[in-house]
């Protein structure tokens, strides 16, 4: 009661719980509110500014260096809503302000208004430097003090998806604690969220620490899984407190987008289309990003690198794409990345324990990561759950990076439809176990799964659609072949009258060729290795590239990993900057001794394709379409735009099987070879234009390889179900196939008497017979190690059916065994 008299002291701090407090001057108990009720002791500097256009800035009057975060205890929620700070008063005055004062202070301004009309009360804080950067300066805070003292913090936040929705929030918040200094070590970060409706209540939130700057590992990381709407978030070290208030993107989109992916074992590759529109490489340019920052995106500060390191190790790039002019591109590298000392038997998640490495084969991994490839072929469905469990966090981010790309763009969740491919030789147990995966975090991050929104397609068949819709081809009069030659597997499919007629797998493809045959991690031994691995690491060494050999050395002895660094250096973005030239795909080509390997390569395929084709009654191919990662290859045998001289090779190869020639009867008059600069594209894009639930099950046949020319189908309407176990396979079998693989090598090498290998090819012909022996050297031992690997794969054993052509086992051996031969005679 009575008038209040505006000469009444009223003090800054008040010890006394907020709803025992006498108001100044009389003795009422009333809940009054002073400024060190709302303002901070300590005023938090960030090491950069503040990003401004993703983070509120507090209407900060200083320097554009200057960065702060905001100096308001939670309990304002109590009373406003946090968005209220940025809001004028009628007079045209923030309600909240910051700006610098003489002598390096900083004064926060809280102006509160109050009912009567016009009317506001201001609470203002002085925020002071400490004299030195070891010891802070203790705030003087009283009653009838109010001094605060400003705290240098080296943190960071980034929070994926920077956009808020109604309902339905998810997000993965990165935190980065870069106060390692010997004084500022024992600082503790932790981030508090914080929602306008629960006030002061802090939001439930999952919290991972990944790499500890306390054990030697530089910087501290913790990562934050939360499933409500943020308003706020309190950054605290144990000793100062700060507000960061994101200004989320509002959602209010209803585009519909399509993914298709293409989850392969040496990359993986992500198209989109939106609202059924031309599909277009998975990109994100400055105006989508997928995540917000604390500090501003495309500021490069030098105080605190080691924050954007760490968010790009362990989280994810800023930008992503060509058109983007980032370094990170789709096809990317299919590995993750996670802790060396990871629990694989907790329960982990997908861009909080393990992340995928985008940096990989482009900046060295830091000493506490390990990175682990082959995914896609990870004996997880038996009982490697460290391989599970890397599994599922690929997908997992790839799924929730897709719910980011949606939510920034405009578009409608749960309008959302993803096609994921899958290997037509994977077996029925591990293709399920991907789907349920698929199913898992689409329902998760997406909708309720249905037919429509999630579906699958074989990698075999989803080139041919784009190969029909983009470049012209046609099976309506002969067959046309789709060859998709990925790092684990090799998928063909035969399309007769532009449908599906027949479709074979088997794992033959790049990691055969470069790969260390049925050794394990054998690169001393690998002749391409050994062959360009000191002409790289000269180059290296004599342009001061450390980054790029440690790089190299922690590839380890996986020769699979190493050719593949290879290849990615002839498109790296630093090299070119720096007009460094590391052309692995030229040495390949124009090596006399090694060509032979992929030549022969690419024989096989060409040979076995020609004998399933003639063995089912149809007329020799119009049409080889490559795709695949492995199609690369092909530039290193032909470079020229037509392939000519490849396409001269291959009719000569189909004509030898089928003993007849190109035009002859009811033969198609030429063979036309197709391949694309980035064949890996084609998957994906072809999954998006042919809409269709393609069926391959009943157009699966196997080409067992042998002498008698065996089949196996478990239902295709052209041929007799044949199904064999790997347990009735008796030694006449085994016999055959080496026969057959011996035909091919004596055709193949017979063929230079047609198409003369050095002129064509550059191949050295002077050792023809070398390379025939080593060719046709130990078949029986390889081909028992491709079946006794290919079992303990299934994990079947003996009970395992042929799923896949024998022939191919003995040529993985003899091609490994040929390049080694060739340069360690």
């Amino acid at each position: 009661g009575g008038v209040w008299d505006a000469n009444t002291p009223v003090p800054y701090a008040d010890a006394v719980p907020l709803e025992k407090r006498r108001l100044p001057g009389q003795q009422e108990t009333y809940p009054y509110l002073t400024v060190d009720d709302f303002l901070e002791p300590y005023l938090v500097k960030t090491p950069y500014p503040l990003n401004h256009e993703q983070f509120f800035n507090g209407n900060w009057k200083g320097a554009a260096i200057d960065g702060y975060l905001l100096p308001i205890k939670p309990l304002y929620l109590n009373y406003f809503d946090i968005n209220s700070l940025k809001e004028l008063l009628p007079n045209g005055l923030p309600k909240f302000s910051m700006e610098s004062r003489i002598g390096g202070g900083v004064a926060a301004v809280l102006r509160i208004p109050i009912v009567k009309s016009g009317e506001f009360i201001t609470f203002e804080r002085i925020y002071l430097p400490s004299a030195s950067p070891y010891e802070v300066r203790k705030p003087i805070i009283s009653e009838s003090q109010n001094d605060g003292t400003i705290v240098e913090c080296s943190f960071g936040v980034a929070i994926a998806p920077f956009v808020q929705l109604t309902q339905q929030n998810l997000y993965r918040i990165a935190m980065v604690d870069a106060d390692y200094a010997p004084h500022t070590q024992v600082n503790e970060y932790q981030l508090t969220f914080l929602q306008n409706a629960t006030k002061s209540t802090p939001l439930a939130a999952d919290m991972k620490q990944r790499s500890n700057k306390r054990l030697n590992e530089g910087v501290t990381t913790k990562f934050y899984n939360v499933k409500e709407r943020v308003d706020a978030i309190s950054v605290s070290n144990g000793l100062a407190s700060g507000m960061l208030v994101p200004q989320f993107k509002p959602h209010n989109g209803t585009a519909q987008y399509s993914f298709a992916v293409d989850f392969g074992t040496t990359n993986t590759h992500i198209e989109l289309s939106v609202d059924r529109g031309t599909p277009m490489p998975f990109e994100v340019g400055a105006k989508d990003l997928l995540f917000g920052t604390s500090y501003p995106f495309n500021h490069h500060f030098d105080i605190a690198p080691e924050i954007k390191d760490l968010i790009l190790h362990e989280f994810l790039p800023e930008l992503l794409g060509k058109t983007a002019a980032s370094e990170f591109v789709f096809p990317f590298r299919t590995a993750t990345s996670e802790h060396t000392n990871l629990d694989h038997s907790k329960k982990n998640e997908g861009l909080i324990d393990i992340n995928i490495p985008f940096y990989y084969e482009k900046y060295p991994s830091r000493a506490n990561a390990k990175i682990q490839t082959n995914l896609k072929w990870s004996n997880f469905q038996q009982t490697d759950s460290d391989a599970e469990d890397r599994v599922n966090g690929f997908i997992e981010t790839l799924t929730f990076m897709m719910r980011c790309k949606v939510l920034a763009n405009g578009g409608n969740p749960l309008a959302t439809r993803l096609t994921w491919f899958y290997p037509s030789s994977m077996t029925a147990n591990h293709r399920n176990k991907l789907r349920d995966l698929w199913a898992t975090y689409f329902n998760t991050y997406f909708t309720a799964v249905t037919d429509t929104n999630l579906r699958s397609m074989s990698e075999s068949v989803a080139p041919y659609y784009h190969y029909k819709t983009a470049e012209g081809v046609s099976s309506l009069a002969y067959p046309a072949v789709s060859i998709d030659i990925g790092g684990g597997t090799t998928d063909v499919v035969i399309f007769v009258k532009d449908e599906l007629h027949l479709l074979t797998s088997f794992r033959f493809a790049g990691n055969a060729l470069f790969g260390d045959g049925y050794n394990r991690d054998a690169a001393d031994r690998n002749g391409f290795v050994q062959r360009f691995r000191k002409r790289t690491e000269d180059l290296l060494q004599s342009n001061r590239l450390n980054d790029f050999q440690k790089i190299l050395n922690d590839m380890g002895r996986n020769s699979a990993d190493i050719i593949s660094y290879f290849f990615s250096l002839e498109n790296n973005p630093k090299l070119k900057n720096a007009k460094i030239d590391i052309p692995f795909s030229k040495w390949l080509a124009s090596d006399e001794e090694l060509k032979i390997v992929p030549l022969v390569f690419y024989g096989a395929i060409v040979y076995h394709i020609a004998k399933l084709m003639k063995k089912a009654n149809l007329p020799m191919p119009r049409y080889l379409c490559f795709g695949g990662n492995g199609s690369k290859i092909i530039s290193a045998l032909d470079s020229s735009s037509n392939l000519e001289i490849l396409t001269q090779f291959s009719k000569l190869m189909v004509e030898q099987v089928y003993g007849a020639k190109y035009g002859e009867a009811n033969q198609t008059d030429t063979l036309n070879l197709k391949k694309v600069a980035e064949p890996k594209e084609l998957t994906c894009k072809g999954g998006l234009y042919e809409t269709r639930d393609i069926r391959i099950d009943d157009k699966m046949v196997v080409l067992v390889g042998d002498a008698s020319q065996t089949l196996v189908n478990n239902a295709s309407p052209v041929f007799p179900v044949n199904r064999i176990k790997y347990q009735d396979i008796e030694a006449q079998m085994h016999q055959d196939v080496c026969t057959e693989v011996r035909t091919f090598i004596d055709t193949f090498i017979g063929l230079n008497y047609h198409i003369n290998y050095n002129r064509n090819f550059g191949v050295n012909i002077s050792k023809l017979d070398f390379y025939t022996t080593q060719l046709k050297t130990d078949l029986m031992q390889y081909l028992l190690q491709g079946i006794d690997q290919t079992q303990k794969l299934g994990g079947m054993g003996n009970q395992a059916e042929i799923e896949e052509s024998l022939f191919f086992f003995p040529i993985v051996g003899a091609l490994n065994n040929l390049a080694t031969r060739i340069i360690m005679p």
